[in-house]
């Protein structure tokens, strides 16, 4: 990490954001109500990594001195990306919705068995691999990606809707098989 970057407290727009795609997705619930509080990390390119913590967690990290705090590298789960105002959910996200039973009840898509297996290998979901599609509500909601989900509401990933000739697929974003071609 950069000396340059630092955690910080005061994520407020990371919260309205992380709070208005959990509204959009349906989900009445803030991080914030399941005990979680967000911590924030800025790069030199001025993005904002989100990470979600226990508030046991987070007060342990702001009682650190200053560059004990400022050399970690992680805290958390890390649940998104804030870049020029857009934000961008992670597979962090998708894992507190499952540890929390989170289920969305709009802006996601249910993927049938073969169309599970080709979205985890990075592939795209197309039209006949869709079970259910409840996409995002119209206005603010628009620019987010839709929830992933097999046929058990498990998440898989991130997608973005897009309209082939004839019919919509989801475009592959983000997708929890990331974690083994990536090596990580």
């Amino acid at each position: 990490m950069q000396a340059s970057e630092d955690w910080l407290i005061g994520c407020s727009s990371a919260e309205e954001e992380v709070a208005r795609l959990l509204s959009c997705l349906g989900i009445n619930q803030r991080l914030e109500d399941l005990g979680l509080q967000l911590l924030c990390r800025t790069s030199p390119e001025g993005v904002l990594d989100v990470y979600a913590a226990t508030e046991a967690t987070v007060r342990t990290v702001l009682g650190l001195p200053k560059g004990l705090r400022s050399s970690a590298t992680s805290i958390g789960v890390h649940i998104a990306r804030l870049r020029r105002g857009r934000l961008t959910p992670l597979l962090g996200l998708c894992s507190l919705l499952t540890r929390y039973r989170l289920r969305p009840r709009q802006g996601y898509v249910v993927v049938k068995a073969r169309g599970e297996k080709l979205f985890l290998y990075g592939r795209d979901v197309l039209s006949e691999s869709i079970a259910t599609y409840r996409p995002m509500p119209r206005g603010r909601c628009r620019h987010y990606p839709v929830l992933v989900v097999n046929e058990l509401m498990e998440p898989l990933g991130w997608g973005r809707p897009r309209r082939g000739r004839d019919s919509i697929y989801i475009e592959n974003i983000l997708d929890a098989g990331w974690y083994l071609r990536s090596g990580v």
